[in-house]
């Protein structure tokens, strides 16, 4: 038993604690109702992706008997995507190519589950998902650069969440921690979706990017009032000198020297088949095929006239670094499309490997024309 002191004491801390907590929601709500009314815009966030991509594999699984057609799940990041602009990105386009191809027995219809930033571990932990939604066909994009720290810094652990619960064991056996994954971790995004907090989730990570922004945005407004050369938006002038020391001023924008090596130095180095990258890979390859679903992994583009210009183009290098991922492809029963040098410096609109769509140039149909032959002669030999 407790003493009345110690009780007392007890009491207290439990006093203070619950003030505490209920001041901190006070506060809370009184910073969101502010940056509601100062009207700072609520932000995009990966959960809002995460959303898209669930009614996506809803549609998916939707299948009409009375209406029988081909259904492609695609699976990229923002080079592959269309973008508000109305230009048909590569998801797209391959639908449109498709479906006019000669060898069409059927409608097509292609589900894109591309989004900014998804890397092969993303695809990864939407796999299974796509993969009971039975697709008729897989198409995975691969990027060259994702061998590299720059991508591993910028990968988002988060969208572990994705991955069915019974499917832990699997996954904890793979290089998580390449994408500074825990297992602890794992287990929290997991059981969090398990246990339907997906909403919760979605409107705290919600907040706290518009938290963020508003900060900024207060920033830039105390540094207008100032007058001074630097101020508290100093950060945001340090972002903005990085980002020049990354790219050379457009238009088009193109990437420097440092950012090429950064992005390439990896591969060119020489990846073997256990880089944590191609061990993921191999896995989503194999929940595809355990499934008996055909899969197309493409190489995306690299803006190699670019690359040579400055004196980073290594051929032989890129070359070795193909056939590591052409290996794990083939022994995974899929079929690699090497798209890396197809397309001229013109085609792409920016430093990221983002493509060009317009009336000159559409470099998607490009790419796709490619990948769509590829499936059509893969579709002759079976």
């Amino acid at each position: 038993m407790l003493s009345g002191e110690k009780q007392r004491s007890a009491a207290r801390m439990l006093a203070f604690v619950a003030a505490s907590a209920g001041a901190l929601a006070l506060i809370s709500l009184a910073t969101m109702r502010g940056l509601e009314t100062a009207g700072v815009p609520a932000p995009y966030v990966d959960f809002d992706g995460m959303r898209i991509q669930f009614q996506t594999l809803e549609r998916l699984r939707a299948r009409n008997p009375a209406a029988p057609a081909q259904h492609i799940s695609f699976l990229g990041d923002s080079t592959s995507m269309m973008f508000p602009d109305g230009n048909l990105g590569l998801d797209h386009q391959l639908g449109v190519v498709l479906a006019s191809h000669e060898s069409a027995r059927l409608p097509v219809q292609v589900f894109s589950l591309a989004a900014p930033g998804y890397t092969q571990f993303t695809q990864y932990f939407l796999s299974h998902r796509v993969a009971d939604a039975r697709p008729d066909a897989v198409v995975l994009a691969f990027n060259l650069a994702s061998f590299s720290n720059q991508w591993r810094e910028a990968d988002r652990p988060m969208l572990a969440a994705w991955l069915p619960a019974r499917h832990l064991g699997e996954a904890l056996a793979l290089p998580l921690h390449w994408i500074g994954l825990s297992t602890d971790e794992m287990l929290l995004y997991t059981t969090v979706i398990r246990v339907g907090g997906f909403d919760a989730w979605q409107k705290l990570t919600r907040a706290q990017a518009r938290c963020v922004r508003g900060w900024g945005a207060l920033t830039t407004w105390l540094q207008a009032k100032s007058g001074s050369p630097n101020g508290l938006v100093y950060p945001n002038l340090l972002f903005f000198h990085r980002r020049l020391a990354q790219y050379s001023v457009g238009p088009p924008e193109r990437e420097s020297s440092a950012l090429a090596h950064s992005r390439l130095d990896a591969v060119l180095a020489g990846v073997g088949p256990d880089h944590p990258v191609l061990q993921v890979l191999r896995a989503t390859l194999a929940v595809f095929r355990a499934r008996g679903i055909p899969v197309f992994v493409y190489i995306a583009p690299l803006n190699v006239e670019h690359l040579e210009r400055i004196g980073l183009y290594d051929r032989e290098g890129l070359r070795r670094g193909v056939e590591s991922v052409r290996r794990v492809v083939l022994a995974g029963g899929a079929t690699l499309i090497d798209l890396h040098d197809l397309l001229p410096d013109a085609a792409f609109a920016d430093g990221g490997g983002h493509l060009v769509s317009n009336a000159t140039l559409d470099a998607p149909r490009i790419a796709a024309d490619r990948i769509a032959q590829a499936m059509a002669t893969a579709d002759g030999a079976r």
